[in-house]
């Protein structure tokens, strides 16, 4: 936890794994785009994508996009500066 939001700490499995603590879900996620479940997901530092299990990049502009209430730097903080808050971000253009 950051700032009292779920961390994403780099790992797609921690973070999906701990996503039913977090929050009511009717989905199958995975971290592997190759298995057989409705959502494939992949961390970024402190960001965490999620997407359709037809789509295998945010290239295809298909996502939903968690940041954690930390920076990676790309804001003006320093990585690991705790924020008041989190982002979420859907990108449909490309469904």
């Amino acid at each position: 936890m950051h700032s009292g939001y779920p961390a994403v700490w780099n790992s797609c499995r921690l973070f999906i794994g701990g996503l039913p603590y977090w929050m009511e879900l009717n989905i199958e996620a995975s971290c592997d785009s190759q298995d057989n479940v409705d959502w494939y997901g992949y961390s970024d530092w402190n960001k965490f994508y999620f997407m359709p299990n037809q789509f295998t990049s945010i290239d295809q502009q298909c996502y939903v996009k968690y940041t954690e209430a930390t920076s990676d730097g790309t804001d003006g903080y320093r990585y690991g500066t705790a924020l008041d808050f989190i982002t979420v971000t859907a990108i449909t253009d490309g469904c």
